[in-house]
């Protein structure tokens, strides 16, 4: 019988109990730590503090849990091979972590949180700008009163759902300018196609948001929502997440709907 694999979130991981119940859990289960949470764990200022973190981090991956591939990595191998992603799971950093300690692919994780966070600054300006045009053209057409309606976070999956479907439509031609080189081999079997969809979505999702008071993007720094958006591309090639965090609970839902979403770690063991 196949294992599920399990992506869990940072506020699953910071839970006191969460090493010992994780520990347990990958017992029957493969449970992924994505390469985001410890980026996440290296830059976090709030207690524990990234050694504690770091620490237990490798006690799970210990205890059998795996690491994952960074997003930029993901992408990167999709781009070099032109075939889909298969696993998630970054084989070689995993067992660096289990054959010697986390201290000694620190340094490695440090570089990858770089090098990603290099490559974030053009992904944010395309969902600020693909945001921006999306409000313009509506406005142009006279439809953003009729975006005023309610929108609170209880309606949040419904209309995610709708720009789901709104976006699979129209991914050819978003393709085509974003990935210019690879387009014709991309489908939608391959990571890369949903990381571009989770981000039109998220745009989408965003304009319907500020457009509740009228336009306001500027000052609104969207940085930590799109990092979220990395549990996503984990959670494409997994078969469930255990979060508490309700809007990201919601974007796996409604944009991978056929993925089992948890809120906590005991109703995992009694699937």
């Amino acid at each position: 019988m196949k294992r599920q694999s399990i992506i869990i979130d940072k506020n699953i991981f910071q839970r006191r109990s969460a090493l010992q119940d994780l520990a347990e859990l990958a017992e029957g289960h493969t449970i992924i730590i994505p390469h985001i949470l410890l980026e996440e764990c290296l830059t976090t200022e709030s207690a524990p503090g990234p050694r504690e973190l770091l620490e237990k981090a490798e006690a799970l991956v210990k205890a059998g849990a795996f690491v994952s591939l960074s997003q930029g990595r993901m992408l990167d191998i999709e781009k070099e091979s032109l075939q889909p992603l298969r696993s998630v799971i970054d084989e070689t950093v995993t067992e660096l972590v289990r054959n010697n300690t986390i201290r000694d692919v620190r340094i490695d994780i440090e570089k990858e949180a770089k090098e990603c966070a290099k490559c974030f600054e053009p992904v944010l300006h395309f969902v600020e700008k693909l945001t921006k045009a999306f409000w313009k053209n509506l406005s142009a057409k006279e439809y953003s009163a009729d975006w005023r309606q309610p929108g609170d976070d209880n309606e949040r999956v419904r209309r995610l759902i709708k720009w789901r479907r709104a976006t699979c439509i129209q991914m050819k031609p978003w393709l085509e300018s974003q990935l210019p080189s690879i387009h014709s081999h991309v489908t939608n079997e391959w990571v890369t196609w949903h990381i571009v969809q989770f981000l039109i979505v998220y745009g989408i999702e965003w304009a319907f948001k500020r457009n509740q008071s009228g336009q306001s993007f500027e000052g609104f720094d969207i940085t930590n929502d799109v990092y979220d958006l990395n549990y996503l591309s984990c959670l494409y090639l997994s078969d469930g997440l255990v979060s508490r965090d309700r809007r990201l609970r919601d974007f796996a839902q409604a944009l991978l709907p056929q993925k089992t979403v948890y809120t906590n770690i005991s109703n995992v063991s009694k699937s």
